[in-house]
């Protein structure tokens, strides 16, 4: 999912809204990035709930202290970016705290198309070495 289509979805969305809609398109782009393992799909799936469910402040942080602990427990470092997984849990990290304004939304944004960017090349390169 491109930088416009992300911020596309922030702004078609009503003003209280504009953050769980953008979250909803990071989701849909980590998914359709693929090659994650099913221990990270398991964190996203989470983290889609918190959000759709509203979830407090409280809920959020804790789930991305869950996130930056899988990462340092799976990598020795929160700060490697090695693989898909690394990759996924980067652009989910994005929208587990609310956003507020344009500015936040559009480097977010930045953010995410890079990381995914790099994060479905790895996957087509997992896949093409597979066969």
């Amino acid at each position: 999912m491109s930088y416009e289509r992300l911020l596309e979805a922030f702004y078609k969305a009503d003003a209280g809204e504009q953050w769980r809609s953008f979250a909803r398109a990071v989701v849909v782009a980590i998914r359709d990035a693929g090659g994650h393992s099913a221990d990270v799909e398991r964190l996203v799936r989470s983290g889609a709930v918190l959000v759709e469910q509203r979830a407090s402040e409280d809920a959020l942080k804790a789930h991305r202290v869950a996130v930056w602990r899988f990462l340092e427990a799976k990598n020795g470092s929160s700060a490697i970016v090695r693989d898909a997984d690394d990759r996924a849990l980067r652009a989910l990290l994005t929208v587990l705290e609310p956003v507020e304004d344009e500015g936040t939304a559009a480097e977010c944004a930045e953010w995410v198309e890079e990381v995914l960017t790099s994060y479905s090349a790895v996957s087509a390169e997992r896949r093409d070495t597979s066969r």
